[in-house]
């Protein structure tokens, strides 16, 4: 009898790419600070992030890390839905404060 084939897919590790505090505040809002699962250096990780760390059981990782190690033929996914609507909200926020900055009052 043979035995059955192995999953890959059982053995992924989910990794969240997260900032690091050193890199400053420009930060969705309800983002906190935490430590990088691997290095232990701070970094900030978003209310959807969050979620998504206690739905699939992942770590947060600074970039450097997850730079250092990851490998041709990792599986990288793009941001979630809920991921991309914070970037987008706080780039439009970051811009207005730019604009209203540069406008003569």
């Amino acid at each position: 009898m043979s035995e059955p084939e192995k999953d890959d897919t059982d053995n992924d590790e989910y990794i969240i790419v997260c900032t690091p505090v050193s890199w400053g505040k420009y930060v969705n809002p309800g983002t906190i600070e935490i430590m990088c699962a691997k290095c232990g250096d701070p970094i900030w990780i978003s209310p959807a992030s969050v979620q998504l760390a206690k739905e699939k059981g992942a770590k947060a990782h600074c970039i450097a890390c997850v730079v250092a190690e990851v490998e041709p033929g990792d599986n990288v996914e793009p941001p979630t839905a809920e991921q991309r609507a914070e970037v987008i909200a706080t780039a439009k926020a970051l811009h207005q404060a730019d604009v209203e900055k540069q406008t003569p009052h």
